[in-house]
């Protein structure tokens, strides 16, 4: 019980570091209109399962790592599965973000590990690096996450009120 591993996002979990290290990005203060570059580093096994460069569908959204990281840093829940639709898609700004990111793959890394770097206008380059392999040691925080999770899976279904009963 103690290795669980949680997926917080409604796209593929080989996204999902990427994602996080966005996330920790925006939380340090990157403003996306300020990013003028962004390379995603992931294990070369990312390739063949969530690499699609230019989605246009939302199935093909879940599986884009440049798609996901533009949402994040957008602050976009992505724990939402009705966020990945062709109006997101075609956002001026997720489609932005998307199309400055690039893709690195590495050889050795563990299966889940993703490194985000953005450049910014003034020239600061910042970079977070997550392992969604890894299991959470902060459990408060894991909590908070997995109520966030389960209240934008069941609001639509159940009302606000109902969600948090």
């Amino acid at each position: 019980m103690r290795e669980n591993l949680f997926k917080y996002h409604a796209a593929c979990y080989g996204t999902h570091s990427a994602i996080e290290a966005a996330l920790a990005l925006a939380r340090r203060g990157v403003q996306p209109q300020e990013v003028e570059r962004i390379v995603i580093r992931a294990e070369k096994v990312a390739d063949s399962t969530c690499n699609i460069a230019d989605p246009r569908t939302p199935a093909q959204a879940k599986f884009s790592l440049r798609l996901a990281t533009a949402m994040a840093l957008l602050g976009l829940d992505t724990g939402d599965q009705d966020l990945y639709s062709v109006d997101t898609i075609a956002r001026a700004d997720v489609q932005r973000l998307r199309a400055l990111a690039q893709v690195e793959f590495v050889d050795g890394w563990s299966t889940f590990d993703s490194e985000v770097v953005v450049t910014l206008r003034d020239g600061r380059e910042l970079r977070e690096r997550f392992d969604t392999g890894v299991p959470c040691a902060d459990l408060r925080w894991q909590g908070e996450r997995l109520a966030a999770k389960f209240a934008t899976l069941t609001r639509p279904l159940l009302g606000e009120a109902g969600s948090r009963a």
